[in-house]
């Protein structure tokens, strides 16, 4: 079941504002791929999987070959307990783009887990 973190974290309202201003940009019909990308972690950041998880598939769409949306589901599908589709997820992160470190350490995580 996917989760949402409280109001109180810290650094909630510094995300929020971070996910107003790649909204303009998305009007704007600026780079969607990344203002998609920035507005999945900013909602990961806030503990809103639901909006983290359709912003980066979102990113996707608009760029198939965007390494870091597919390490980003990697995550959202981590924190959800989900292993077998993080690992997945982080798998097609590595395949787009070799050097990328986070999906590196979600393997790793994804190892770990029970």
């Amino acid at each position: 079941m996917i989760r949402v973190a409280s109001q109180g974290e810290r650094g909630a309202y510094s995300e929020a504002a971070a996910i107003d201003s790649y909204r303009l940009s998305l009007r704007q019909q600026y780079r969607a791929a990344e203002a998609y990308r920035g507005i999945g972690w900013s909602a990961h950041y806030l503990g809103d999987y639901v909006a983290a998880f359709a912003a980066f598939e979102s990113a996707l769409q608009a760029d198939p070959k965007l390494a870091d949306a597919c390490n980003g589901l990697g995550w959202v599908a981590l924190r959800q307990g989900e292993c077998t589709e993080a690992a997945a997820f982080f798998n097609k992160a590595l395949a787009l783009q070799s050097d990328l470190d986070d999906a590196q350490r979600g393997l790793q995580q994804c190892a770990l887990a029970p």
